[in-house]
């Protein structure tokens, strides 16, 4: 009786753990720093003033974060199990 080998390709194999691997680093941060907000970007220092009547206190509101003046507007449409064949 003769032995048959299947032929396995390893590439898919090692994609995914190179995927994956890449993924645990940007999710800990350290591919993209910066790309993980800080306690303190993601909570400004409240600079208005609280007191016991809304007519002695004063409101203050953190500015909007905006992108870069020549940013690019990027959509992605994402598509998953839409029913084609």
């Amino acid at each position: 009786m003769e032995k048959k080998f299947i032929k396995i390709s390893i590439f898919p194999l090692f994609a995914i753990v190179i995927f994956f691997v890449a993924g645990l680093f940007i999710a800990h941060g350290m591919l993209a720093p910066g790309a993980v907000a800080s306690e303190k970007s993601a909570k400004p220092e409240f600079k208005g003033k609280i007191a016991k009547t809304y007519e002695e206190s004063e409101e203050w509101w953190p500015k909007k974060k905006r992108p870069p003046k020549n940013a690019p507007n990027v959509i992605i449409f994402l598509l998953d199990d839409v029913g084609f064949v």
